[in-house]
């Protein structure tokens, strides 16, 4: 059976406990950025956006959230939300409520 894109992606990425501090459980995207065709097929589900328009995108980089949301306003302007999960749970709707 093939896996999905989301699978793939959550293969590539490593996990590297206590860096850059104990307690903090870092996300390596490395080989995914390695892996050109992988890496690839990410920025296509990106650009699919605007062909398939889901209702909702979830956003599980909490820290590239901004650069996300700025890249991607079309989507927002299009009726698209955003759904963050940290460091609390919220709903973007609107390209005006994440910027700081």
């Amino acid at each position: 059976m093939k896996k999905s894109l989301a699978d793939e992606v959550r293969q590539s990425i490593r996990s590297i406990p206590d860096f850059p501090k104990k307690g903090i459980l870092f996300r390596d995207i490395t080989p995914l950025l390695l892996d050109g065709d992988k890496f690839r097929r990410c920025i296509d589900w990106f650009a699919s956006l605007y062909e398939k328009k889901p209702d909702y995108v979830i956003i599980l980089a909490p820290l590239y959230a901004d650069i996300i949301m700025k890249k991607n306003q079309e989507y927002l302007k299009q009726g698209g939300k955003f759904l963050l999960f940290w460091p609390e749970f919220k709903v973007i709707e609107e390209a005006a409520a994440f910027i700081r």
